[in-house]
Parts: structure tokens; sequence; C-alpha cells
């Protein structure tokens, strides 16, 4: 984003009540956060939303559009996994990494694609039709110290945001948690931001779906089957051992 478009931005997103201003208070995720704040955080974002979205400038600066790439990203992760695990299956001799990979693998991609089909088969393009409708933008950004609510709501930087499925600021953050261990009621969180943003069961059944879908230890695999040295197959089995233990959040 150039200067000049930054700031056309920045005056659309200061008439709406929302300001760019550095936040210097810096919070930390803890295993012992309540429900509530995670409450606080998604009724903070969908307020967020309902008031940034409809910015159309199509003269000084149109946003980056992310509509729909989650999917397929998820499809190409999903059709290289496969691949890999097959290689891993046709050799003789495994390493660590490919040992445990085998063991999880195969469980591991079923899950992936039942998420990948859940998506597709529950009005994943009314959802697209719906966020193209009303401009929807999103933070981008969901660490929780890029956003605050005083007398404006305040972002750190405004740079990262796009036009995309209001959703998927939902999905981001509460993976954040999941990945940092927190016990919560995930299901009940999505529940309460459909009724903060009046989405419909559809949205409902896409972030279950995306929550659900075992990213990290996906992206893990991949990246881990590439590695030959004894202390990229250790340091990659570590994080694939990691990505196990967060990768059990099970909504569908």
């Amino acid at each position: 984003m150039n200067n000049l478009a930054h700031v056309a931005f920045l005056e659309y997103a200061k008439q709406r009540g929302i300001i760019e201003n550095s936040l210097n208070e810096e919070l930390k995720l803890n295993k012992s956060m309540r429900e509530e704040s995670a409450l606080d955080y998604l009724k903070l974002i969908s307020e967020f939303h309902k008031k940034i979205m409809g910015y159309n400038d199509y003269i000084c600066y149109r946003l980056q559009d992310k509509r729909g790439r989650i999917l397929e990203q998820y499809k190409i992760f999903f059709k290289k996994a496969t691949r890999e695990l097959q290689s891993i299956r046709n050799k003789e001799e495994l390493n660590s990494f490919e040992k445990v990979s085998l063991e999880y693998g195969e469980t591991y991609l079923k899950i992936s694609q039942k998420c990948i089909e859940e998506i597709s088969n529950n009005g994943y393009l009314e959802l697209i039709k719906r966020s193209m409708n009303r401009c929807e933008i999103v933070l981008g950004d969901n660490n929780i110290n890029n956003i605050r609510k005083g007398e404006f709501i305040e972002v750190a930087c405004l740079k990262e945001c796009a036009y995309d499925l209001v959703e998927l600021d939902a999905v981001y953050y509460l993976n954040k948690l999941i990945k940092k261990g927190i016990k919560l009621d995930y299901e009940k969180l999505l529940v309460k931001f459909c009724e903060f943003e009046y989405l419909s069961h559809y949205s409902l059944s896409f972030m279950k779906a995306m929550i659900t879908f075992p990213h990290e230890f996906i992206r893990c695999f991949i990246k881990g089957t590439s590695k030959q040295t004894e202390y990229d197959v250790n340091n990659y089995l570590n994080k694939l051992k990691k990505s196990i233990e967060i990768s059990n959040i099970n909504l569908l």
C-alpha cells in the first residue's frame, strides 16, 4: 500500500471511528485465559467489521482481495501432503520424522479432506457473494496487541486489512488460542461470533471446519519431508509432535 493510498484508507477509517495508533501496552496470551476475554475480543473485531465494511475506492486505492484464497490454499496443502505420504509409504527405510508422519498422516489427511468437503458443500460460494456485496474488510493481523477500544477503535496497523470473509478474523484469532494450548468452548465462541455478526448457519459450518482443519500438522509435515540432515529431521520431528498436540480440536 503506497502512502497516498494508505492515507485515503486511514481517512475513511477515521470517519467511521477507527484510527491507526501505536499501542504501547503489550498483552500476552496465557493458558489461564477466561472465556469472557475471548468474547470481548470477538465483540471488538465484530464492531470493527461493521464500521469498516463498504470501502471501495477504485480511484485512489483498492485493498488486496483475498476472498476464496484460503480454501484453495488448503486444497493445495492436502494434495501435496497426500503425495508426500505416499512417497513415504514406498520407502524401505524411514527416519524418525517419517515414522511419526506415517503413524498419524492418514488420520489427519482424512480430517483435512472432510473439512474441505464441509466447506465446499455448505454455502461457501454464498459466503463469498455476501462478502463481495458488503465489501467486507478483515483486520488481517489478529495479534491481541493490534486492536483495542477507547474513545475510538484503535488499531496499531491497518496495512494488513484486506477484502475477505469476516469469519476469518475469528478463525485466525481462535487458532492462536488453540496453538497456545488454551482450553475454551470453541464451538460456543463461534456461535456467539455468529450472533455478533448476524451470520448464517453456513458461516458456523465454515468456521467449525476451518478450526478443525489440522493446518499445523499438514504444514509441518510438508516442510519436514524435504529435510535431510539429522538436526533438521529432529527439529521437525519435535515440531510435528507439538502440532499433533494442538491438532485435536474437532468441531465437525
